[in-house]
């Protein structure tokens, strides 16, 4: 598991396969496919890395029986196996990639919902007056905020207590890059626009 504060071992399995013994081989995919089961609902992405052709064979495995785990497997080729091949995936940026990219599609399908709701004149409130007159009815139930605005009003201290008035009454904070097409999006929109738990727009 990659955490904040590094890489945490969660479990082992080790087995030496020769050529030409698939149930041997098929035991041992069982294990570390039964070992990986939580992890399809628990994580982003799983990288299968290692060198050779034995995760290629794996991921066929998975695919065979857990299509929702193997949508979250990403491979990777390393030189060596155990600690040191994980050291390899973190080395060339593999983790840095896949935490990117899922950041994008959360962020993404964050600005489809948002972006329906205005369509319908639904539960929605966009630019920082309606946002902030939406707080005061504790009706946010998704903030979402730009990196630049949220740069520009930290430095007039206008936004601190706000943010803290968000998180107090339950509400849940997205801050998105402007570097990316879903961030420009809410860049349009003044920077900043939150989902609702109700419609307050007359």
């Amino acid at each position: 598991m990659v955490r904040q504060f590094g890489v945490e071992e969660s479990s082992s399995l080790r087995q030496s396969l020769g050529k030409g013994e698939g149930n041997q081989r098929n035991e041992f995919f069982g294990e570390l496919a039964a070992q990986l089961k939580w992890a399809a609902d628990k994580v982003d992405a799983v990288i299968l890395a290692g060198p050779g052709f034995t995760k290629e064979d794996f991921l066929d495995f998975i695919k065979a029986r857990d299509q929702e785990l193997a949508k979250k497997i990403v491979l990777e080729d390393t030189t060596s196996i155990g600690v040191s091949g994980f050291q390899e995936v973190l080395r060339r940026g593999a983790v840095d990639r896949i935490t990117e990219e899922s950041r994008i599609g959360r962020e993404a399908n964050l600005i489809e919902d948002l972006m329906k709701e205005i369509s319908i004149n639904g539960k929605v409130a966009y630019g920082m007056d309606d946002v902030r007159d939406a707080q005061g009815l504790g009706a946010i139930e998704t903030l979402l905020i730009t990196d630049e605005l949220l740069r520009t009003e930290r430095e007039g201290n206008n936004i601190d207590g706000f943010l803290k008035a968000v998180e107090h009454s339950q509400g849940r904070i997205v801050v998105f890059s402007t570097e990316f097409e879903p961030g420009k999006k809410l860049e349009s929109l003044g920077g900043i626009a939150a989902l609702l738990r109700f419609r307050v727009s007359p």
